[in-house]
């Protein structure tokens, strides 16, 4: 059973990703907001289970500008 949502972002820098944790929201949250400074950024999601916090397998990366 889904326990919350884990969600990461990075920065791009000279070809190099450095993930971020960014927040862990509740269960069944369908969308999340935040705010970042202008910019390139990509974002993936993961959904933590169970007391012991197992996580799953990141989703696909989606990839933003901020203008």
């Amino acid at each position: 059973c889904e326990t919350g949502v884990e969600v990461q972002y990075a920065t791009v820098k000279s070809g190099v990703v450095t993930w971020k944790p960014w927040a862990t929201t509740a269960a069944n949250v369908t969308n999340f907001t935040g705010t970042l400074v202008k910019g390139t950024y990509k974002f993936r999601v993961r959904d933590v289970t169970g007391s012991h916090a197992t996580y799953n397998d990141w989703s696909n990366e989606a990839s933003v500008t901020i203008r």
